[in-house]
């Protein structure tokens, strides 16, 4: 867009302005659910939620909407680029020796599950 650095600026105060956050935490989650799709359910409800708590006095309802269209609207393009395709798969690799020597799921996990099945909306 073709802003100046004060209205820019104005804009990125708007609650209405679509949700950086959202969108971050929610491409993040489709990543990581393509990575590890036995987990998807889980890490996309997590995603899910960091988008949500963006509304609490950062954005409106709305602008959580667009962060989660704008992020899967960049990872539908992503995922028709041979480089990301590279990238993806070495990220695969490194992500299955990680598991490989992973312990159990850290304490407290149940218990944010259970809150995470709550949509406070």
């Amino acid at each position: 867009m073709c802003l100046s650095p004060e209205g820019r600026a104005a804009l990125e105060q708007n609650p209405d302005y679509s949700s950086g956050h959202t969108a971050l935490s929610w491409e993040t989650g489709l990543i990581l659910a393509e990575l590890v799709p036995e987990a998807a359910s889980e890490v996309l409800a997590r995603a899910r939620a960091f988008g949500q708590s963006r509304i609490v006095g950062v954005h409106n309802a709305s602008a959580v909407e667009a962060g989660w269209m704008t992020a899967t609207a960049v990872f539908t393009m992503q995922v028709s680029s041979p480089n990301f395709h590279g990238d993806f798969e070495s990220a695969r690799t490194e992500l299955a020796g990680l598991r490989a020597v992973a312990k159990s799921k850290p304490v407290g996990c149940a218990a944010e599950a259970k809150s995470l099945a709550q949509n406070p909306y």
